[in-house]
């Protein structure tokens, strides 16, 4: 049987709102994340968000300790973008991002004298301590202009420069008041002087990395696995390849080939899955009902049609969506005015817009995960 879109959208839904675990507090958060995979995390909220969508009940409280405790591990990882991902996926995340980073950054740094392995040695080296991103860079900049050279130590001083030398998949970003879901000054911490946690080879990572998309975002194309973990077609092919029997392909309706797991997480084994989560659930910016795919594939929760009211024209930002029985049907905002705090919903062209009493729920899942009261809903 040919799987279309809709077989594709349920099977999907299956994995990203699986049963409740019988864990609770910060270990079941953490949990949760790794069934569901990495939550894009540009936006400080997201992970909040999209954790209260995915289990509905989950408090402030626990999301935060679990951040507090480093269950749950926030830095710039996949593609050199914020990424929250639980503990025990961690290392193999780390090791493909690094390896997709060297490029980019030994080119615009214009590095000669040192290597970027040298690079970021130093940077976790100076990291020991929780280190102010002003003062990381600085510590860089005069290191390159002792070991390298003026010229290299100067690309750093820009804003882009700078990215490339906090925006290390082994160095943890922790906002300065604790406040995790806000968008605050930023330290910087390496990872493993907080947690012990192994360094993995970067072709065994990107082999878990395979599985672990396919676990929480499958079925998908080849071209969806290289995107959204940042490295070639090549080398994804030579990972599935090396998995061989641990996956298997099917053909799609729109002709190209999916991969999934030979053996799919329970309740997500094929096209007789149910409906989705029942009711509306708010879903965060960059959700990965969207960005786990390639540009190309993301029609599977989101309609070409859609697609211009949903995305951003600064920095390709995705907006927050509502799911609604498990159809992307409209962008949502937390508004603030007098002193209150409330929903705007703004229903996607050609969608039936949602009653307020229906999402009552959902934005009663959302203030409490955000530690916030959250006062009324109005639909545009």
């Amino acid at each position: 049987m040919r799987l279309d879109p809709d077989h594709l959208r349920l099977m999907t839904l299956a994995r990203q709102f699986p049963a409740p675990a019988a864990v609770a507090g910060p270990s079941g958060v953490a949990d949760l994340l790794g069934r569901v995979g990495p939550i894009q995390s540009q936006a400080p909220r997201a992970p909040f968000v999209g954790l209260a969508a995915r289990r509905p009940g989950v408090s402030y409280s626990e999301i935060a300790a679990a951040f507090d405790s480093y269950e749950l591990i926030k830095n710039p990882s996949l593609r050199r973008t914020v990424h929250t991902v639980a503990r025990g996926s961690f290392s193999a995340v780390e090791a493909v991002a690094e390896r997709t980073a060297a490029g980019p950054t030994s080119t615009f740094l214009r590095l000669n004298r040192v290597s970027f392995a040298e690079l970021r040695a130093e940077t976790e080296s100076y990291c020991v301590d929780w280190r102010e991103r002003g003062d990381l860079v600085d510590h860089i900049h005069a290191w390159l202009a002792e070991h390298d050279s003026a010229q290299v130590a100067a690309r750093v001083e820009s804003a882009a420069g700078a990215n490339h030398v906090w925006a290390h998949a082994a160095v943890l970003r922790r906002p300065s008041d604790g406040r995790w879901e806000r968008r605050t000054d930023t330290l910087h911490r390496a990872v493993r002087t907080l947690v012990d946690l192994p360094r993995e080879p970067a072709d065994a990572a990107l082999r878990t990395l395979v599985t672990m998309h396919l676990a929480a975002f499958g079925p998908a194309t080849r071209r969806d696995i290289a995107w959204w973990s940042g490295e070639s077609l090549g080398r994804v092919d030579a990972a599935v390849a090396a998995l061989g029997g641990a996956l298997r392909p099917a053909a799609g309706a729109d002709g190209q080939t999916y991969l999934d797991l030979a053996e799919p997480p329970a309740g997500a084994a094929g096209p007789e899955v149910g409906e989705g989560p029942a009711g509306i659930r708010l879903l965060p910016e960059f959700d990965a009902l969207i960005c786990a795919y390639a540009p190309g594939g993301r029609e599977r929760f989101l309609a070409g049609a859609h697609r211009a009211a949903v995305a951003g024209l600064q920095h390709r930002e995705y907006s927050p969506t509502v799911l609604a029985d498990g159809r992307l049907t409209a962008t949502w905002r937390l508004a603030a005015a007098a002193g209150r705090r409330h929903i705007e919903i703004t229903p996607l062209p050609g969608t039936a817009p949602p009653r307020p009493a229906d999402l009552e729920a959902a934005v009663a899942d959302l203030g409490r995960a955000l530690g916030t009261s959250v006062d009324g809903v109005t639909v545009r």
